[in-house]
C-alpha cells in the first residue's frame, strides 16, 4: 500500500510542478506507473532505455530474466555474455 501512495505522490509532484523526475526501484508495478521511460541498469551499465511496454518485451536476456522475474536469488549473468550496448534502442518505440 505504501508504494502507491509514493507512486501517486511523485506523479501528482509531476504534474503539478511540470517537472521530469528519476526514480530508482527494482519494483517493476512501480516503474511501469511512474516511468514514462524506464533504464535498465546491471553492473554499472545501461542496458536499454525505453518506453514500459517496449521494457516489457525486451529481448536482451538479462532485461527479461529481471521483467519476468524469473530468478531465484541474484542474476548471474555477465555482461559479456551480452554486448549491452546492442539493447540499448534495439527495438523501435511505437511514436
Amino acid at each position: 500500500i505504501m508504494s502507491d501512495v509514493i507512486n501517486d505522490l511523485i506523479l501528482d509532484l509531476q504534474k503539478q510542478l511540470q517537472i521530469t523526475s528519476i526514480v530508482v526501484t527494482h519494483d517493476m508495478k512501480s516503474a511501469y506507473k511512474v516511468g514514462s521511460r524506464i533504464a535498465m541498469l546491471h553492473e554499472g551499465r545501461v542496458l536499454q532505455v525505453a518506453h514500459p511496454d517496449i521494457i516489457r518485451i525486451s529481448d536482451n536476456p538479462y532485461v527479461r530474466q529481471f521483467v519476468d522475474g524469473l530468478s531465484q536469488g541474484p542474476i548471474k549473468m555477465k555482461l559479456k555474455e551480452f554486448d549491452a550496448e546492442e539493447s540499448v534502442g534495439s527495438r523501435q518505440e511505437k511514436a
